[in-house]
């Protein structure tokens, strides 16, 4: 804020900026972390099983048929190019500018025709994030001419993904794909190498042009004519698409080599398991001969691409079938998770091995879909909290030397598991020296993680060993923040902020700020009022505070509050009503980070 000339101007907006930063994030003007080794990841091997899953990963452009690839490694999820006569049609896109870029260059090895058609099959992150490297092909360079097509509630899902969840979604996602580790603690995503949405990233966010509705719909671009059909599985925007010139399915994210991610660790609403099983029959009755899925290699062959389908649905079936039927039988979620376990005939198969999703973690969510989050037993009803549950533990056993020494017998006898409960117990408790209890956590969690089949357990367990002993920031960057206001619908900008207000702060209080925006018009007024904010999409004038700014220039302020001095000098942020320093006081009513 050198530019400031004025002293008074200076003072009071810097005050401002101070007060509002305790809304938004943390990361401003901080160095963001990036991807760390974990000095300890390589002292064990990881899990053989999850080792030799590494290898279909690998990266290749598989050629599917005459004009049809697949590119495969380059990301986390596979980006295919079928070859019309004069133009490319793409589906799915990548996670990043980045790696989309790198797909493109192989993919202009094959032909140089330029973009013609994009195709999402839902609308997660890994699926769309590379879009504006694939509109700068376009034909004639008029990205505009280009339609993307997707199912008509992706859009709104990709403009409202994690508004208000934001930095705990990152920080669960970072959790369970290992986002921040490389080789050798990163092994890899188990439907993917790696997900290249890191610090570094480029990311697009491009909204669908084209939507279709009902069962399926029948497009053609470029005289190549596809079947969209509404399939939801792993998300409900799911889309895969039939291309009869081959009979290949375009299996989207509802079959991929590994137990399906019936409920993902990085925090899902629930997934409706039958409605997975069905989507199956759907794509069952396509009839292919090759299948091609989002993640991992195609299947070629009609026999075998049934084969696997059906399996694949049964599997989902008998998981959804099993939980239901220990939860008639009044058994708790963590006894169900334990007991219901895939016939070995099909957990022998390698397309069904726990490498992305796992039937202990989709029990308990099968549960939770049906149930909810108490378990039936009276002792859960009010559970003790972690940290009074961790000293009546102390307590009992009769110190935490003793506590510790338990912790210590467990992980020489190899189990781990109680070692790592006894280790967070005693950190929790959080009395005296607790520098060997956390030292054996960590040796505990590089342990476990090296006994994974599943990559998301191994990423949540070296990434917790990264951030807990290497000193590890998981946290969402500038760049990646102000992206994400820039497409926000004033609607989630509120949501997040209602979901941040500080309750016991503003107990009995009452204050109201309105938004005049320009460019384009509207305006937005917010109350605080009952310990909960309220906002309406109307100007108030009688509001404690009013603001006229341009949308550009709230946008700057939510995703970087340091912007408020320069919109404020150049006209672009005045006060109406009310001043800098009530502007503040607002906002000094809600958490930080946006």
């Amino acid at each position: 804020m050198e530019f400031l000339e004025n002293p008074i101007v200076t003072a009071v907006a810097a005050c401002a900026v101070t007060a509002i930063a305790m809304l938004m994030s943390r990361n401003v003007g901080k160095k963001v972390s990036t991807r760390t080794k974990v000095s300890k990841a390589g002292q064990e091997k990881p899990n053989s099983h999850l080792c030799n899953h590494t290898k279909i990963f690998e990266e290749q452009v598989v050629k599917v048929s005459e004009n049809v690839y697949c590119a495969v490694g380059y990301a986390l999820a596979n980006t295919i190019m079928i070859e019309g006569p004069k133009s490319i049609i793409i589906i799915d896109v990548a996670e990043s500018n980045d790696a989309a870029r790198d797909v493109m260059c192989e993919f202009r090895k094959i032909t140089d025709k330029p973009v013609g058609g994009i195709i999402y099959t839902h609308f997660h992150a890994d699926h769309v994030g590379g879009t504006e490297v694939f509109l700068e092909h376009a034909k004639d360079g008029k990205p505009e001419n280009v339609p993307i097509w997707a199912h008509q509630t992706t859009g709104a899902r990709m403009l409202q993904f994690n508004s208000i969840m934001g930095p705990i979604a990152h920080y669960r996602a970072a959790h369970q794909f290992g986002m921040y580790l490389e080789k050798p603690a990163l092994e890899n995503c188990g439907i993917g190498p790696r997900l290249r949405a890191g610090q570094n990233e480029s990311v697009s966010q491009v909204v669908p042009t084209h939507v279709y509705s009902g069962k399926h719909e029948d497009i053609e671009i470029d005289g190549v004519k596809l079947r969209l059909i509404y399939a939801p599985g792993e998300t409900d925007d799911q889309t895969v698409v039939f291309y009869e010139n081959g009979k290949i399915l375009f299996a989207a994210d509802n079959f991929y080599e590994s137990f399906p991610n019936l409920y993902a660790v990085r925090g899902v609403p629930n997934r409706d398991t039958m409605q997975w099983a069905r989507s199956i029959d759907i794509m069952i009755e396509t009839h292919p001969e090759i299948m091609v899925p989002s993640h991992s290699l195609p299947v070629v062959g009609g026999d075998e691409v049934n084969r696997r389908l059906v399996n694949y649905r049964d599997a989902i079936q008998f998981v959804h079938d099993q939980s239901v039927r220990h939860i008639l039988a009044r058994r708790h979620p963590d006894e169900i998770s334990a007991l219901v376990q895939l016939p070995e005939h099909l957990r022998s198969e390698e397309y069904l091995k726990e490498f992305y999703g796992t039937v202990g973690w989709s029990a308990k969510s099968v549960f939770a879909g049906y149930l909810g989050w108490f378990s039936g037993f009276e002792e859960d009803l009010w559970k003790l909290t972690p940290g009074d549950y961790a000293d009546r533990i102390v307590k009992m056993v009769g110190s935490t030397s003793k506590v510790l020494q338990a912790a210590e017998e467990a992980y020489a006898e190899g189990d781990l598991q109680w070692a790592l409960e006894l280790c967070t117990y005693l950190l929790r408790h959080d009395r005296g020296d607790t520098k060997r209890a956390q030292e054996l956590k960590i040796d505990t969690l590089c342990k476990l993680a090296n006994t994974q089949i599943s990559a998301n357990g191994r990423n949540w367990y070296m990434t917790t060993v990264a951030h807990q002993a290497e000193g590890l920031e998981i946290k969402v960057s500038p760049e990646q923040r102000t992206k994400a206001v820039s497409n926000m619908p004033h609607t989630s900008m509120w949501a997040s902020l209602q979901v941040r207000l500080k309750a016991e702060v503003v107990d009995g209080k009452k204050h109201s700020l309105c938004f005049k925006i320009k460019d384009p018009q509207s305006s937005w007024t917010l109350y605080i009022r009952n310990s909960v904010l309220h906002f309406v999409n109307k100007a108030d004038d009688q509001a404690d505070v009013i603001v006229d700014c341009t949308d550009e220039s709230l946008r700057r302020l939510m995703a970087n509050p340091a912007s408020i001095a320069g919109s404020w000098v150049t006209g672009k942020f005045r006060f109406e009503k009310g001043s800098m320093a009530s502007f503040a006081a607002f906002f000094s009513n809600f958490e930080r980070g946006l």
